[in-house]
Parts: C-alpha cells; structure tokens; sequence
C-alpha cells in the first residue's frame, strides 16, 4: 500500500471529527464510530481490512465498552444497599439448612 500514511491520517481526522460529532449530538461516542465505521464501509476506493475477531474481541472491545459504562442508566443505589444485610442473612439461614439436610434432602 503506497500511500498508507494518507489513510491513517484520514481515518485519525475521521475519528476526531466523530467524536466530536457525538459530543454535539449527546450520543455515546463509541456509538457514533460504529455508526462511521459502516458509513466508511461503503465509501467506493477505501482499502478492506480483516481482522481477526478474537483480536478485536482482546484488544479493541473492552476499551470501548469500559469507557461508555459510566454513561449507562444506573439504579439508585440506596434503597439496594439498605435490604443487602436482611437478604444475605435469610440467603446463608437458607444455604446453612440445606447442608444440614444433606444430599438427598431428607433431614
């Protein structure tokens, strides 16, 4: 490939410009580069890559899903928190019964 710094410099200018984009637009960036990533694959003349999934699935998947966890919907943490101690004593009375019965279930 001849002219491989063209192509990188233009897909880095292409992934500043959609970061961007996605700020503007208030979408998760990462979105909005899978969304320039299918775009970009129909653009006549642009050279394919492949790679190997699992490469993609160790190398270029958890950065992308570690840094848009944040900007999921969390639950209140609060009401959760206040019922752990009541359940985690019922769920070990529960567990502490049945290993008294033993296998077979018969006590």
């Amino acid at each position: 490939m001849e002219n491989a710094e063209v192509v990188f410099v233009g897909l880095l200018v292409a992934v500043a410009g959609l970061v961007i984009l996605a700020g503007i637009v208030r979408v998760p960036y990462p979105v909005m580069l899978v969304v320039g990533g299918l775009g970009l694959g129909f653009v006549p003349g642009v050279p394919t890559f492949e790679l190997d999934p699992d490469l993609v699935l160790l190398l270029f998947l958890p950065p992308l899903l570690y840094s848009a966890a944040p900007i999921g919907a969390q639950p209140p943490t609060s009401s959760l928190t206040a019922a752990l101690p009541s359940r985690h004593a019922g769920l070990m009375e529960d567990a502490r019964a049945m290993l008294q019965r033993g296998p077979s279930g018969a006590g």
